[in-house]
């Protein structure tokens, strides 16, 4: 179970060391893609730990990456905790076969997904079935605890017992 007491579901996590959307990636993500099940895998592409430098850039990187793969995938630009509660961008979510969660500033990614619609929908996604992927930032945010300007703090604790350390 996850620190708020919500069971993990049977969807998978996959948990990235940093450098995504790299063509060193093509094959790791494409081992992702088949785990969704989906002929053609619907993926969301959430850029909010890159809030403060490039998010445009790196949606973009993601979804060029993803649909060279052959998936369908779009941005979905959440770029902090407004965003998160804001239904309509956090629709897409609903119909995703994977999420992606990029890298960036993890206190940032943290602080915007906490308590969120969008965290909601994302552990509905794992629930039902779907991938749920982190890079860097968006791999530290998924662990029970994470280390950021050198202090520990809680993190998300989808994946209890496990910090991560890119």
């Amino acid at each position: 179970m996850g620190q708020d007491g919500n069971r993990i579901g049977i969807g998978k996590i996959a948990l990235v060391g940093g450098d995504e959307f790299r063509p060193t990636c093509a094959d790791m993500d494409a081992a992702l893609l088949r785990e969704t099940g989906a002929p053609r895998p619907r993926v969301a592409i959430i850029p909010t730990a890159a809030a403060m430098e490039r998010p445009d850039l790196a949606a973009r990187n993601g979804v060029r990456h993803f649909a060279a793969l052959g998936a369908d995938a779009a941005p979905l630009m959440a770029l902090n905790a407004q965003d998160a509660n804001n239904p309509d961008i956090a629709a897409p979510i609903d119909g995703a076969d994977l999420v992606y969660l990029t890298g960036g500033n993890p206190a940032h990614l943290l602080d915007a997904l906490r308590g969120s619609l969008l965290l909601a929908k994302i552990r509905a996604a794992l629930k039902r079935g779907a991938v749920v992927a982190g890079s860097s930032a968006g791999a530290m945010v998924m662990g029970e605890r994470m280390r950021f300007r050198g202090e520990w703090h809680d993190a998300l604790g989808m994946v209890p017992g496990v910090v991560v350390l890119p």
